[in-house]
């Protein structure tokens, strides 16, 4: 079949057509690496430097540096304040909404932000997720002295468990456990942080505490080597891989409602060492900063790195964010006041 022929003025609008498309697509393509190209991106923590938010995102600094388009030059702020939030609403309010500023938010903010809207200036919802470098689960773990190997046995005698202050996990948490399984923790409050804890542990003034398992794996592999640490629950909305026979907070009570509050307070396992955006910025900038954010998760480099400091990278992408703070902005308020009723929401 011969093949259609033009010529004349259709045939010149034709080609000119066909050159601008061909023009048009990798000037698009190259839009984001144009604008970074010169640029610095600051990636914003708001713990002090050396806190577990700090070296997550100087470890991401070196490795997302290698993989953004333009090659932009990456670097760390600390913004401490207000436990947090102070550096949450600079990059949701202040900061320019061009893809210059990523945030790591404490991994409570979200459930904070539910128990407290009147006193955040922002929905987390509304941010532009990158994705999450590990889930840091938080185990409730007692001493073999303490005599207890199941929460069961927990509520037939008086556990004492080591707290740093109302409000804190590791006071929540077993507060919690006490209301809705019948346990018997008593915390005593006021220790300054996790090594003050696992002294007054070991001298048998205390027998456990809420606290984060990688800092019991990697601080005190000794203790757990030697099953000298019984792990009685752990939080998150899954187990963790280390821990498969530990259950779940929810999964220590049978009532619905009780079920939905201790989900509830696993949430920010869900959204541990998650990185954002504002709202707002272009979608070729989200589009290079996820793309670069997914290849530093997988680079070598990182991954060794991270595992000479032994730090652990369980990493997901944005979606898996997203899905976890709609669940959680949609409990219901009934369940929600139920958690504000039972524990001490700290102001922060």
């Amino acid at each position: 079949m011969e093949m259609l022929r033009t010529s004349g003025p259709i045939a010149a609008c034709i080609a000119l057509l066909s050159i601008a498309s061909m023009l048009a697509r990798p000037a698009a393509a190259d839009t984001a690496a144009e604008f970074y190209k010169g640029k610095t991106v600051a990636l914003i923590s708001g713990s002090a430097a050396g806190g577990g938010y700090d070296l997550y995102v100087r470890l991401l600094a070196d490795a997302l540096r290698k993989h953004m388009p333009g090659s932009p030059a990456v670097i760390v702020q600390n913004r401490v304040g207000a436990g947090g939030l102070a550096a949450l609403d600079y990059v949701y309010n202040v900061a320019p909404k061009d893809g210059t500023y990523v945030i790591m938010p404490f991994n409570v903010d979200p459930m904070y932000a539910v128990l407290q809207p009147d006193r955040v200036r922002f929905d987390l919802r509304q941010l532009v997720w990158l994705g999450k470098m590990a889930e840091l689960s938080n185990v409730l773990a007692v001493t073999k002295e303490a005599g207890v190997a199941s929460i069961e046995e927990a509520a037939s005698r008086e556990v004492i468990m080591a707290g740093s202050g109302e409000g804190s996990q590791t006071s929540m948490i077993p507060k919690l456990i006490n209301s809705l399984a019948s346990t018997r923790f008593r915390v005593v409050s006021g220790y300054k942080g996790t090594a003050s804890m696992m002294l007054s542990m070991q001298r048998g003034e205390t027998q456990g505490r809420v606290g984060s398992w990688y800092s019991f794996k990697v601080s005190h592999s000794d203790l757990v080597r030697e099953g000298r640490l019984v792990f009685l629950a752990q939080d998150g909305l899954r187990r963790h891989p280390d821990l498969p026979n530990v259950r779940l907070y929810e999964e220590l009570v049978a009532d619905p409602k009780a079920r939905a509050i201790m989900r509830f307070v696993s949430f920010p396992v869900a959204t541990s060492r998650a990185l954002a955006i504002a709202p707002g910025v272009p979608a070729d900038r989200v589009a290079a900063l996820r793309g670069a954010f997914t290849a530093a998760m997988k680079d070598p480099e990182l991954i060794e790195t991270a595992a000479k400091r032994k730090m652990e990278i369980r990493a997901s992408d944005h979606a898996e964010v997203e899905r976890t703070l709609a669940e959680l902005y949609a409990t219901p308020p009934a369940i929600v006041e139920k958690i504000r009723a039972i524990i001490a929401v700290p102001k922060r």
